[in-house]
């Protein structure tokens, strides 16, 4: 079977102390209308990334992780959504 690679590319920070994982390149792009349309879509087709990235052993339950994406609209200077607060 002919297996294409996928490259992420990531940036590895601390915040507040935290360990934080941002990834800059290499999740699929998708035209969402909002952020939650968005994050929805990722959970839905890609969670595979997220915990290859998040979870042990190549992360931890204490990360936190950061998708650098396209804004919406031209209005926009970034998107963003925290989930969980």
């Amino acid at each position: 079977m002919n297996k294409k690679a996928i490259c992420f590319k990531m940036i590895e920070t601390h915040t507040l102390g935290e360990p934080t994982r941002i990834v800059a390149e290499g999740f699929p792009k998708y035209a969402a209308k909002s952020m939650m349309e968005y994050k929805e879509y990722l959970e839905n087709n890609y969670d595979q990334y997220r915990s290859a990235h998040m979870c042990e052993p190549r992360g931890h339950k204490d990360m936190v992780g950061a998708l650098l994406v396209e804004p919406i609209s031209k209005k926009s200077g970034y998107r963003y959504h925290l989930h969980g607060c």
